[in-house]
């Protein structure tokens, strides 16, 4: 997504506020978790004498598998970044929180791809005191209370409990 900015650096002195609803899916996150769309993105654009600044702001709705009691649940989180705009003369170095500057505008796809990637959760949990499954009969314990015996055991060692010794 190209982001026209012509306007703040024909000055000295700018700041714009851009409000961007992203409506392309440019995010394949497999199966993992499905981004809705359209993405409410709010970017300041600041210029002091040969400094560019940018602040940006997006909140993401998605709908994820829970991980501990596997049911579909929605669920957001936000993203909060700024850095510098910068001309790039060819393999020239720049900093990590930089956009880079091409025909006055600037493509936020692979930086919005960055920062979404680094601030999807690790766990997905539908909530926080989730109970997830029963462990012997896979019931969701948030919706239903199962019978099964609550003693304390590894089940991969089921089967040693029929061992008998003579």
């Amino acid at each position: 997504m190209l982001v026209d900015i012509s306007n703040v650096l024909d000055k000295d002195y700018f700041e714009e506020e851009l409000n961007i609803d992203l409506n392309e899916k440019i995010f394949d996150l497999d199966n993992y978790i499905t981004i809705k769309y359209p993405i409410k993105i709010d970017i300041i654009i600041s210029k002091s004498l040969n400094n560019i600044l940018f602040k940006l702001k997006c909140k993401l709705n998605y709908e994820a598998v829970c991980s501990r009691c596997l049911e579909l649940y929605d669920g957001s989180f936000s993203i909060a970044s700024e850095g510098n705009i910068v001309y790039r003369k060819n393999d020239e170095e720049f900093e990590e929180n930089s956009l880079i500057l091409r025909d006055k505008s600037v493509n936020l796809d692979e930086f919005l791809y960055q920062e979404i990637a680094s601030s999807i959760p690790m766990k997905f949990l539908c909530r926080e005191d989730c109970k997830g499954l029963c462990k012997k009969c896979g019931i969701n314990l948030n919706n239903k209370n199962c019978e099964c015996d609550k003693q304390s055991y590894d089940l991969r060692f089921e089967k040693l409990k029929d061992l008998t010794f003579d």
